[in-house]
């Protein structure tokens, strides 16, 4: 029986391992693409999108201080508030157009901004999020 050649050997290994790295790095959501996702789904306008967005909010863990207009009130209870303000706020009749987006990310703690209008209307969603347990959740949230 012929042996294979270290060099072959080698080549192999190596080949293998590329394929094992690409495929987890493609398994892999970093915190940007989590983010620019939620970015995305705050100017769709359809249930699974609003449905996106809610996955980063846990009131009962992470409370929210909702800016609405020159209102303000903590959320900390799970009973609708926030997505009923939020689909209220971005609710526009017409195509949405991205003004403006913007993802700031700090070590536990993130921004992300979205301006987008349809017709005259514009709207504006900022909200600042916190790492929780491994997972980005919102506690603050702008509306204007």
């Amino acid at each position: 029986m012929q042996s294979l050649s270290p060099r072959i050997v080698a080549v192999a290994l190596f080949a293998v391992a590329v394929v094992v790295a690409a495929t987890a790095d493609a398994l892999v959501v970093t915190d940007e693409e989590s983010l620019a996702g939620l970015a995305n789904a705050l100017v769709e306008d359809s249930h699974a999108a609003m449905d996106d967005v809610l996955t980063f909010v846990d009131t009962d863990r992470v409370p929210i201080e909702l800016r609405d207009g020159r209102t303000s009130e903590r959320l900390e209870a799970d009973d609708g508030a926030f997505a009923e303000a939020l689909r209220a706020h971005v609710a526009l009749a017409g195509e949405r157009n991205v003004v403006q987006e913007e993802i700031d990310l700090r070590g536990d703690e993130a921004r992300v901004h979205v301006r987008f209008a349809a017709g005259d209307e514009r709207r504006s969603v900022n909200l600042h999020l916190r790492r929780e347990g491994g997972e980005w959740l919102t506690e603050r949230a702008v509306l204007r």
